[in-house]
């Protein structure tokens, strides 16, 4: 059921000038990071954005906006006029494919916190590459977006260091990680998406499946190429490469559902020729983003 709030809700058409809006994040931890693209063009309409947010998006999103305030979910709430859930944002702003902000960037990283995971990440040799296989445990749709860890690798061309990007594993996942040694797991340090985010500024390219850390590396415009199952969610559109929501994400699709093969053969086959065209340094991801929201759609 919707949450019921005192205050009415933001159907886009208010006027928010010397006005309060609250925006709430109901659904995913994804879900919010892609949307928060919109927050900063709010927060330049409106006089106070307050958004309610779990706490492993709070150091995350603290760099959008100096006019945002953050509230942990589930607290006590300021005043506020209106209120809008963020998904409803491409709503209520009647968003085209064509006026999609910030499809080039809207998230940063903190400077201290890259610094830091640059260093203990020490020298890179050889171009470095993030890996997310694996959604969550609990998520029904567990079995259909994860990719095994043992077909993954088995497709990895040589010359690359590979990273985990995962924050904790169930232990079906942990022996897969075990038995793959020059994957470094990071999780034990992973404190949250500002965590994440340094670690992935760090490198050259993210891999992953359909799950936060795919907008999150797409939000900061690093390299993702992100594999999809067959039929992939709505934000995917249902044909073609490319992502109307973030200029640096490639689309690796299932033809068949439950069938990876075919995918990962691409995989292997992009990754030799990126392999080859790849530099170093720098790392892609230590390029300065473009933030503060892109179009205002």
């Amino acid at each position: 059921a919707a949450r019921a709030f005192g205050p009415p809700r933001w159907d886009g058409t208010q006027d928010l000038s010397c006005k309060t809006l609250l925006i709430s994040c109901e659904q995913g931890l994804g879900d919010a990071i892609q949307c928060a693209r919109f927050l900063p063009i709010l927060a330049r309409r409106a006089q106070t954005v307050i958004v309610e947010v779990r706490p492993p998006l709070t150091r995350l999103f603290a760099t959008l906006h100096p006019n945002i305030q953050l509230v942990a979910q589930g607290g006590d709430l300021p005043d506020f006029d209106f209120h809008c859930p963020i998904m409803s944002l491409p709503l209520v702003t009647n968003l085209r494919l064509n006026t999609i902000p910030g499809v080039d960037g809207y998230l940063d990283a903190d400077p201290d916190l890259v610094a830091s995971w640059r260093a203990r990440l020490g020298p890179r040799e050889r171009p470095r590459v993030g890996l997310v296989w694996h959604t969550n445990s609990s998520d029904k749709s567990y079995q259909t977006r994860s990719v095994p860890l043992d077909l993954l690798m088995a497709q990895m061309p040589a010359g690359l260091e590979f990273v985990s990007l995962h924050k904790e594993y169930v232990a079906e996942e942990q022996a897969s990680l075990d038995g793959h040694p020059s994957i470094r797991d990071l999780s034990a340090d992973n404190q949250d998406f500002a965590t994440t985010a340094a670690i992935c500024a760090n490198l050259d390219l993210v891999i992953s499946i359909d799950t936060s850390v795919a907008h999150l590396a797409g939000a900061m415009a690093v390299p993702t190429w992100i594999l999809l199952p067959q039929p992939s969610d709505w934000r995917w559109l249902e044909t073609g490469a490319q992502s109307p929501w973030y200029a640096s994400a490639r689309l690796f699709r299932q033809t068949t559902p439950g069938d990876w093969s075919t995918v990962l053969g691409e995989l292997h086959a992009a990754l030799k020729v990126w392999r080859d065209r790849t530099g170093l340094p720098p790392a892609a991801g230590l390029i300065k983003k473009p933030g503060g929201g892109g179009r205002d759609g």
